[in-house]
């Protein structure tokens, strides 16, 4: 549970939030990790569920609840789909289960309300690039045996044509190639893939009221000795 849950990685789920707002997929087991509590100013709590059905049936589920307004970040093993509304952030962590089906977990927090009213307690940006004014939800790190990996959660008050231009140019002049791109798939969404060298950057832009929301997953390989 070290990763960041498509927007936060501490496996959040609200005990305020009835299960009718936020629906198991379907033939699941569900089972409740953690009670309330308090961290970076948030109400966090968490479900887990085991499911007969695929990820990727999980994953169909949830964009059909949630009706194009989510999205969706790949950080293998997982795959994670996030959604805001109402002043509450609703997200899925998914993976493929022992042998068949998927497990994950179910999250919802208070972190929208919490960082329009400024009681949001949000670490050191690190080394990661924002445009003025962003505020960082969470960051988390992960490492394994081939990767380092950083993932980062940001608002701020810009387009996500603003935001996008802003990472593209900014990576760009560092010498980072795009290997993808969504532009004019969607106005108010945008994924974006960058390289360079054995160092990966997947940014996910999606408009939230009249601001952006980014989520970022920076990774390096890892150069094994023999």
């Amino acid at each position: 549970m070290n990763k960041l849950l498509f927007t936060l990685a501490c496996l959040i789920f609200s005990t305020f939030c009835a299960a009718s707002d936020f629906p198991a997929p379907p033939k699941a087991v569900v089972i409740n990790v953690s009670a309330q509590a308090q961290v970076m100013g948030m109400t966090m709590s968490i479900r887990k569920f085991e499911s007969v059905n695929s990820p990727r049936s999980v994953i169909d589920f949830y964009q059909s609840l949630w009706e194009g307004e989510f999205v969706v970040t790949d950080m293998p093993p997982w795959r994670m789909i996030g959604h805001s509304s109402h002043g509450k952030f609703y997200n899925v962590q998914v993976q493929n289960g022992n042998g068949r089906g998927a497990v994950g977990y179910l999250s919802v927090s208070d972190a929208p309300q919490r960082l329009d009213a400024g009681t949001l307690l949000a670490p050191s940006f690190g080394k990661f690039p924002s445009m003025g004014g962003s505020e960082l939800l969470d960051r988390q790190r992960h490492q394994d045996l081939l990767t380092n990996s950083d993932t980062y959660l940001l608002k701020n008050g810009f387009s996500v044509h603003g935001n996008s231009q802003f990472y593209i140019n900014h990576y760009q002049n560092h010498g980072w190639s795009i290997r993808r791109d969504t532009n004019n798939a969607s106005p108010n969404v945008r994924v974006i893939l960058l390289s360079k060298g054995n160092e990966q950057l997947n940014l996910s832009i999606r408009k939230v009221g009249r601001g952006s929301e980014i989520v970022a997953n920076m990774t390096q390989g890892k150069v094994l000795n023999d």
